[in-house]
């Protein structure tokens, strides 16, 4: 499948400058919470409040590649979503405490996308999408068939929160425990006008029946990210899916 990329940015701990990012690019990694955590500025503040660090950070990237192009369809992909917020409702309803509204009405896996919707004002068709250490290939996949549905922007946002503590001896040792949010504004590889800087790949996206290790701890969003910082082709094996990528 062929699609433009008209602009991207990602957050993760600890980057913050046009040089970090260049140097992580060459070395990359998910840092592990760092000394600071990154500020959100386009999120309002009273809903930054009821959101988890990776939905926090998954509306600012989306805001952010908003401003300068309003998308026709949102999709937002994620390996756990509100995981920890869903655990907590949880323990509320275990301990048969009160549950908060708040918390039980953030609690659903498209809560972030959603709110997203309702902070950049946009009526636009959106969809929540998981497939475990693959999520990002499911979010391509969605974001594909919006273009090829007459969609002319599609922005795909792919992140995660840090997992609970309760539930950590429940996962993969190899699974990233650290909060990022890596977002892409996509076109047709046929679009006429396109701003200055974009560049169209050709994707394909393969899958096993068998599950393997991955061959990188690093999620596959912020695989890709290192690539279209360098502009180099690429072949990323996730845990069922392969995503190769060539720049045309």
């Amino acid at each position: 499948m062929r699609v433009t990329l008209t602009n991207a940015q990602a957050i993760v701990p600890g980057i913050d400058t046009d040089v970090a990012w260049h140097d992580w690019a060459q070395s990359p990694s998910l840092p592990q919470p760092a000394k600071w955590t990154p500020s959100v500025k386009r999120v309002p503040m009273m809903t930054a409040r009821r959101m988890s660090e990776g939905m926090r950070w998954a509306n600012e990237v989306a805001l952010a590649l908003s401003e300068t192009t309003r998308p026709d369809a949102l999709i937002f992909s994620s390996r756990h979503g509100e995981l920890a917020r869903g655990e907590k409702v949880m323990r509320q309803i275990l301990a048969t405490e009160p549950v908060s509204p708040t918390d039980f009405m953030v609690s659903v896996h498209n809560a972030a996308v959603g709110m997203f919707g309702i902070d950049g004002k946009l009526p636009v068709p959106a969809s929540s999408v998981a497939a475990g250490a693959d999520s990002l290939c499911a979010g391509l996949t969605e974001a594909y068939l919006a273009l090829s549905s007459g969609a002319q922007r599609v922005l795909l946002v792919d992140f995660e929160s840090t997992p609970p503590e309760r539930l950590g001896s429940a996962f993969d040792a190899a699974m990233p425990r650290a909060s990022y949010a890596v977002g892409l504004m996509l076109a047709p590889a046929e679009a006429s006008t396109l701003p200055s800087g974009s560049a169209t790949l050709e994707l394909t996206i393969t899958y096993r029946e068998t599950p393997s290790e991955p061959e990188d701890r690093l999620p596959l969003a912020l695989r890709l990210y290192q690539h279209v910082l360098t502009r180099q082709d690429f072949s990323l094996t996730g845990e069922r899916a392969t995503l190769s990528g060539r720049w045309l």
